[in-house]
């Protein structure tokens, strides 16, 4: 702001500050659908001086857009302000001023003026169809409003797309309906996310359309090995259940029918085990899954002494923890377990429709979700997993559903229906995040194994025809998966390509 008085300090000369600066703002010119030219004058009245434009749908009580500012610097005589918008609504009214700074903090407004974009083009992205494993078609609709059109369609892995097809644009004709366009594109990378728009250039200048994703189909995991038989004996299996590696790679297997944990190579072969019948220290009464800490650890649900024991990778028993009930660290039946980032062991109580934290010494830290079918509420939870972001993926095998929770257990999202179709499950039990960061979902009713993207979106599947009641799944490095195959009395090993 300018000031009027003067300043004089014991009868000496009196001092001024600047002269403020002169904005005049003046009519946009070169207005059509989705650009215009803003024009104006400043006059810095002889101090360095900047401007720029403030534009939007308001400006005074809004939060307006600014333009480039651009510095002037110290001139006794006028210029020519100017900015050049991109990528306006077309048929919308814009405000905007021209506004002037100079080096002694002195802004001055101009005048606000408007101006209306024209009838550019009128741009819808669809749905892609014939998705593949490489391929995919992209559509949309284009009404060229009465004018000479072209557009073109924009994909890649993000929202910077980095392709265009067609090259170069196509004609959708100058008529005054939607007209459908689509696109087939091949080359794409299997189990990948891909962002797409389509975009419209007519006279009136260029549309974006709305970004849209789809994920290409992925190729399935490739069988590598299977490992166990029916019996008693080291290595076989009665009813092989929940399934973890240790760091070196090794395999925990719980086997309920035996009441005990067997451990194996990375490529099947017995090692060791621990456990026998019983409910005494170290005894396990349908052991149903496992859990390998960071050190070596091995942490078991204990189903029908409601309890978690803890054992040495020796099988030595370490302690324990629950027991039989409803109240906090108690249980009704625990199965599905794991162990997140700061070692927290959670436990999947299914009999209660909940799911239990607690620290690395078994105190009780919280409890999450109630018996139900709304979101956040369980029916018989199966299993549970972590995502590289601390997420926690609930296996909700009666509701036939996978649910999403924050790190604190808050309800996020939630994916699949009751059915035989991709995407769709009967009695999810097992879960687990591939190195690819896919997450692959056993289903005990149909034999299979599904695997999705961390939206939900279904890719691919594998071991249908195969598995028998799957009831246990494992991920390793290099896209490693390990299936305990209930009712067939083994675990296969599968490779995600």
């Amino acid at each position: 702001t300018w000031l009027d008085e003067n300043w004089n300090v014991g009868g000496r000369e009196n001092w001024f500050l600047s002269a403020p600066p002169k904005a005049t703002t003046q009519p946009a010119v070169a207005v059509k659908g989705t650009s215009a030219v803003l024009k104006g004058i400043v006059d810095p009245e002889g101090t360095k001086t900047s401007y720029y434009f403030e534009y939007g749908l308001t400006i005074a009580n809004g939060n307006p857009t600014k333009s480039t500012n651009v510095n002037y610097g110290f001139q006794e005589g006028t210029s020519t302000a100017e900015a050049a918008l991109t990528e306006l609504k077309p048929e919308t009214t814009y405000n905007f001023r021209l506004v002037a700074v100079n080096t002694d903090g002195m802004v001055v407004n101009g005048a606000n003026a408007t101006f209306t974009t024209g009838p550019a083009p009128v741009v819808a992205t669809g749905q892609p169809s014939a998705i593949g494993v490489s391929t995919a078609t992209l559509n949309g609709a284009v009404n060229p409003r009465g004018q000479a059109t072209t557009y073109r369609f924009e994909y890649g892995p993000t929202t910077s797309y980095g392709t265009k097809v067609p090259v170069p644009n196509a004609s959708v004709g100058s008529g005054t309906v939607d007209v459908a366009v689509s696109q087939a594109i091949a080359g794409l990378e299997a189990g990948r996310e891909y962002h797409y728009r389509v975009v419209a250039t007519n006279p009136e200048g260029t549309v974006f359309g709305d970004d849209a994703v789809f994920f290409t189909k992925d190729l399935p995991p490739l069988f590598t090995v299977s490992f166990g038989k029916t019996g008693s004996s080291n290595g076989q299996f009665q009813f092989p259940r929940g399934i973890d590696l240790a760091a070196n790679g090794d395999v925990f297997v719980a086997d309920d029918g035996n009441d005990r944990v067997q451990r194996f190579s990375s490529s099947g072969a017995y090692l060791s085990q621990f456990g026998s019948s019983g409910s005494g220290n170290g005894q396990l009464d349908l052991p149903t899954d496992v859990a390998v800490t960071s050190g070596g650890d091995v942490w078991v649900t204990d189903a029908l002494n409601a309890r978690v024991e803890k054992f040495s990778a020796a099988g030595a028993y370490l302690g324990q923890f629950g027991s039989y009930g409803a109240g906090n660290g108690q249980f009704y039946e625990p199965s599905g377990l794991e162990i997140d980032a700061a070692g927290n062991i959670w436990v999947v109580d299914s009999g209660a429709d909940r799911i239990q934290q607690f620290s690395p010494s078994g105190a009780f830290i919280r409890s999450v979700g109630t018996y139900g079918t709304g979101n956040g509420q369980f029916n018989h939870p199966a299993a549970i997993a972590f995502d590289s972001a601390g997420n926690l993926w609930v296996g909700d095998s009666r509701n036939h559903r996978v649910q999403k929770l924050s790190s604190e257990g808050k309800y996020l999202s939630q994916f699949g229906t009751y059915g035989t179709g991709n995407g769709q499950f009967a009695e999810p039990s097992a879960l687990d995040f591939t190195s690819a960061g896919h997450l692959v979902v056993t289903d005990r009713e149909t034999g299979r194994a599904q695997v999705f993207s961390t939206s939900g979106e279904y890719l691919t599947q594998f071991g249908g025809g195969t598995f028998w009641e799957p009831d246990g799944i494992a991920t390793g490095p290099g896209g490693v998966i390990y299936v305990a195959n209930s009712r067939s009395n083994r675990v296969e090993k599968w490779l995600e390509p």
